[in-house]
């Protein structure tokens, strides 16, 4: 039974205007940036499977010298647009091509000048703040993610009251990939930013009862619940105990069967956070539609891929029983 591909991840480019300490897109030296006649060959072939949204991404999206054509072209289309972004340009941009997207993701993972720029690696708060501002203004769906290292942790409760200041729908709370991902940070590099055994007490028993007090009072959505957050302890415990510890996760989620990447090269890969890439059979007909599905079919009926992947995955939150 051939299961429908709902959601298309796009990396439209592998370059970025920010200095992430966490991240290494800022590096490439190349112009990387995916060609619009793949997009939509990749598109117009997925609406045939059941297509519904999809995610623009990088990298830093808009310094794609294409941006707009990708929006105005997927604006015709019934599908809804996602965009995830630094946020740094777009106050710059009209409120003709912002209104054609229907929901925003701000990387910021600091609510302070000084923090944002030790953590991002450029003096950019400001312009953030006037887009979301913008989008606000414009009663546009708008989440915020936070990606959680040693130097921030603490400031989590603080982010989630400037959130919430702001108006911001959601927040996302995201933590380092165990085999690296789709940001070519590698799980080497993550370990000058993990929290170490005491910052990993202090995050449970100062850090998370303060965030369950805020997230029960305030109307502000979080992708980790109240209950689900000592996850994130018991993540951190097994990363730095080299995943010599109990799986986190028992269940499939269903990010690999309902939804598809598209590289910045123009490849297909089945999951942002797992090492798989093959040929785009929607740009050459001669290239078999059969990896996909084949993965698909592994993945769904052998644990072999699920062990070795997904079990210490945060990228889906759980819930705590």
């Amino acid at each position: 039974m051939k299961t429908p591909t709902k959601q298309l991840f796009t990396l439209i480019t592998g370059n970025c205007n920010s200095r992430c300490i966490h991240c290494t897109y800022w590096e490439n030296k190349e112009s990387l940036f995916l060609d619009l006649d793949t997009f939509k060959r990749t598109v117009e072939g997925l609406e045939k499977e059941g297509l519904e949204n999809v995610m623009l991404s990088g990298g830093e999206p808009l310094l794609h010298p294409y941006f707009e054509e990708f929006i105005n072209y997927l604006s015709k289309k019934n599908l809804q647009i996602k965009l995830t972004t630094n946020g740094i340009f777009l106050f710059r941009k009209s409120k003709d091509i912002l209104s054609k997207i229907d929901e925003f993701t701000i990387s910021m993972d600091s609510c302070s000048r000084k923090m944002y720029q030790e953590l991002r690696g450029v003096d950019k708060f400001n312009d953030v703040l006037k887009s979301l501002e913008k989008l606000k203004n414009m009663g546009k769906k708008v989440k915020c993610s936070f990606f959680i290292q040693k130097y921030n942790y603490q400031k989590l409760p603080h982010f989630i009251d400037f959130c919430d200041d702001m108006g911001i729908d959601e927040v996302s709370f995201l933590v380092p990939n165990k085999d690296g991902d789709f940001n070519s940070r590698s799980s080497k590099m993550y370990k000058r930013i993990l929290l170490d055994e005491k910052e990993i007490e202090e995050f449970e028993k100062e850090i998370i009862p303060q965030l369950k007090e805020k997230l029960t009072s305030y109307q502000i959505k979080v992708n980790h619940s109240p209950n689900s957050l000592l996850f994130l302890v018991k993540y951190f415990n097994c990363f730095n105990n080299n995943w010599n510890c109990e799986p986190l996760r028992t269940r499939k989620c269903s990010v690999p069967i309902n939804s598809i990447v598209l590289t910045e090269k123009g490849r297909l890969k089945p999951c942002l956070f797992m090492p798989y890439e093959y040929e785009n059979h929607f740009v050459d007909e001669n290239k078999s539609s059969m990896e996909h599905s084949k993965f698909k079919q592994e993945y769904l009926f052998r644990k072999e891929l699920f062990q070795k992947h997904c079990i210490f995955c945060l990228e889906v939150p759980l819930e705590e029983k």
